[in-house]
């Protein structure tokens, strides 16, 4: 595996009430491909925040955001957008499935809006639907769907343009226990299979402790580096 992102002293400021409120202090993290990493850390602290940023959903204030060398925080809206589409995938605590399509058209949706032909767009759609197990629950909208069934469908979508890194904000956290562990056993089968490169924002810190690394967010900033797999990483900024 190679150093895959690269973030250097990244921060983020929001203007609340005429004031500046400093949510990322000076974030340094690298990334290597295939990398299963972990951010813990309680609400409030900069965790999203950071992830929308990786993502190019939102922009620093200050620093820097790289991907194989290429600064992404400073694209153009055009390219920025290029770039999520083809490199990123995205999976949040609350799934938002468009509840009057079924599982198979919402996994096509993607595919649909990057203009492939519909043809091609469902059978990648069907194909992974079928990797998630939800194989036979192809025409079920999402209320006909259990909540670990729905997360599936939104993973699936998240990953029907072959992404190399997904982004997941809490992908357990409306979950059961026994359904929460069957989503974070699918990640890591992702990651394992696919060498995807999974950055998993949690509050389970069993969860977390099953990655390759695990890094806490306190205070705008990133530390405290957990065993993980790999007990011998002591750093947040190298690997």
């Amino acid at each position: 595996m190679s150093e895959f992102i690269e973030v250097r002293d990244l921060r983020k400021s929001f203007r609340m009430g005429g004031e500046a409120l400093h949510i990322l202090k000076g974030v340094n993290l690298r990334v290597r491909r295939g990398e299963f990493l972990a951010i813990v850390g309680p609400s409030g602290v900069g965790k999203s925040t950071l992830l929308h940023i990786l993502g190019g959903l939102d922009r620093p204030t200050a620093g820097q955001v790289y991907y194989q060398g290429i600064e992404i925080s400073r694209l153009p809206e055009g390219e920025l957008a290029a770039f999520r589409n083809r490199t990123v995938g995205f999976v949040f605590q609350f799934h938002h499935l468009l509840p009057e399509f079924s599982a198979l058209e919402n996994t096509m949706m993607p595919g649909l809006i990057g203009r492939q032909g519909r043809e091609n767009a469902e059978e990648k759609a069907r194909g992974m639907l079928k990797r998630v197990g939800l194989a036979d629950r192809l025409r079920h909208r999402p209320g006909e769907l259990s909540g670990g069934e729905q997360q599936r469908v939104a993973i699936a979508r998240a990953l029907v343009l072959s992404p190399t890194v997904l982004l997941a904000d809490e992908p357990t956290g409306n979950l059961d226990s026994k359904t929460g562990e069957a989503i974070f056993d699918l990640l890591r089968e992702l990651n394992r299979e696919q060498g995807l490169t999974v950055i998993l924002v949690t509050h389970n810190e069993w969860f977390a402790r099953q990655t390759d690394r695990m890094l806490r967010m306190a205070d705008g900033q990133l530390g405290e580096v957990g065993p993980g797999r790999d007990p011998g990483v002591r750093d947040a900024g190298t690997r």
